[in-house]
């Protein structure tokens, strides 16, 4: 027997005489997962049922093949689970087939991930064939999820609701705190205007999402998780980040730098829901180390990678940028089907037209200069480090990354009440000398 959770484990064929034992042992469920008839000497799950019944136990057969996931039995195991008042025994040949089916209904749940569910397997000596085809089944052709953008016009930021049409369920996408630099004053209206959002258009928040700790706002993730329960989350890397910037800063143990501030830290590949809108995630470093694309449906959310066609794309001089790194990102990103929507982190408005953030992979191919025509890895790569070299640091980065490393916490109060940030002197280059400098010698 293997106990994957404190209510859950999986064992071989149970025999009648197993149940009594598993029963004895606090068991108050028995799931079958394994079909009638596959070996002579099998008992057969009429004769288990009435086994468990007669100790009080419940029993369900969910049949499953050896070699795949029956989408019925990937249905029906979920209600069995929920149902059980008390642990549950999971069963087939050798365990593995309950423990995919189980695995299965923890991606879609968005409990898991499917790379910790393909881990966890390993972990406890299963196979993950059946799982992994169940991961790259072919799908319909991909949802269309509801978006709204919130424009922030002090960070030129846009921060997002995406939700499900059909069950209500939604996520939020890069919640910016309020931040006045001049009077050190925060607020939360921006965030409240999304809670608002939610409230009037009836939704429930699954998720509260960033794409990376942000340079030029503070993130309200974690006032989100406080005013809606949902879980946080970011892209794995986000402890490389977290290790960069504490030691700029001088942060000693004071900040975990194990990306703990975050529910759930997302590898790329990985696969949650919203609703029964299938999300995915891309690893798309360039703009920082940690950052990610939320693919979800026929959208994706690209975050400081393109921008609108008209402007280009995102800078990528911060510390642990890299302009090749954004350039195979954007690649990456530019493979997704034509039709896919690509929701933008920022709009800087050029030419002082309304804001705008919504574009498509085929209109980017078609009329980003950054990316049409031409332009190759290298020469994007000079366009985008000469460029770059003239551009200010964000006038946040180094308010910002001190509170987004923690995501979105403000520091802790001293002892008179008060939340100090920490401001590293001659930490950073982008200095207004030193873009006078490269402008004149370029």
């Amino acid at each position: 027997m293997k106990q994957i959770t404190p209510t859950f484990s999986v064992e071989e064929q149970l025999t009648p005489e197993a149940i009594e034992a598993a029963v004895a042992a606090g068991y108050t469920t028995i799931v079958n997962n394994r079909p009638d008839g596959e070996k002579p000497d099998q008992p057969t799950a009429a004769a288990c049922a009435r086994r468990a019944a007669a100790l009080g136990a419940t029993y369900h057969h969910i049949p499953t093949p050896g070699n795949r996931l029956d989408p019925g039995a990937i249905d029906a195991f979920p209600s069995a689970i929920d149902d059980a008042t008390g642990p549950v025994l999971a069963h087939c040949r050798t365990g593995q087939r309950s423990l995919m089916l189980w695995l299965v209904t923890q991606i879609r749940s968005g409990a898991m991930t499917s790379g910790e569910a393909t881990a966890l397997a390993r972990e406890h000596g299963f196979g993950t064939a059946a799982l992994d085809e169940w991961l790259e089944r072919p799908r319909a052709p991909a949802a269309a999820p509801n978006v709204d953008g919130f424009f922030d016009a002090s960070t030129f930021s846009v921060q997002y609701v995406v939700s499900d049409p059909a069950t209500g369920r939604c996520a939020i996408i890069d919640p910016v705190l309020d931040y006045d630099e001049k009077s050190g004053a925060t607020a939360t209206h921006s965030a409240d205007a999304i809670l608002a959002h939610i409230r009037d258009q009836g939704l429930q928040v699954d998720w509260i999402l960033d794409t990376h700790p942000h340079a030029d706002h503070f993130s309200a993730a974690a006032y989100l998780r406080e005013q809606t329960g949902a879980p946080t989350a970011i892209g794995e890397h986000v402890v490389d980040v977290q290790a960069l910037w504490k030691d700029l800063y001088g942060f000693g143990d004071e900040i975990a730098g194990d990306g703990s501030q975050w529910d759930r830290l997302f590898a790329d590949g990985d696969r949650f829901r919203i609703g029964d809108l299938e999300a995915s995630v891309m690893f798309s470093p360039g703009h920082t180390l940690a950052s990610i694309t939320y693919v979800i449906g026929d959208a994706a959310f690209v975050h400081d990678t393109i921008f609108m066609p008209d402007f280009g794309t995102a800078r990528a001089d911060f510390p642990g940028g890299s302009a090749t790194q954004l350039w195979r990102s954007m690649q990456a990103i530019l493979a997704l089907p034509d039709d896919t929507r690509l929701f933008v982190g920022h709009d800087y408005m050029p030419n002082g037209r309304a804001p705008r953030w919504e574009s498509s992979v085929r209109e980017q191919k078609a009329s980003n200069p950054h990316l049409a025509g031409e332009m190759d890895e290298a020469s994007y790569v000079n366009l985008r480090d000469g460029r770059d070299r003239t551009l200010p640091m964000p006038k946040l980065i180094l308010h910002a990354l001190q509170v987004n490393i923690r995501g979105g916490r403000l520091p802790e109060p001293d002892a008179r009440g008060r939340r100090i940030l920490r401001i590293p002197l001659d930490a950073l280059g982008g200095a207004e000398w030193d873009r006078k400098n490269a402008k004149a010698e370029a």
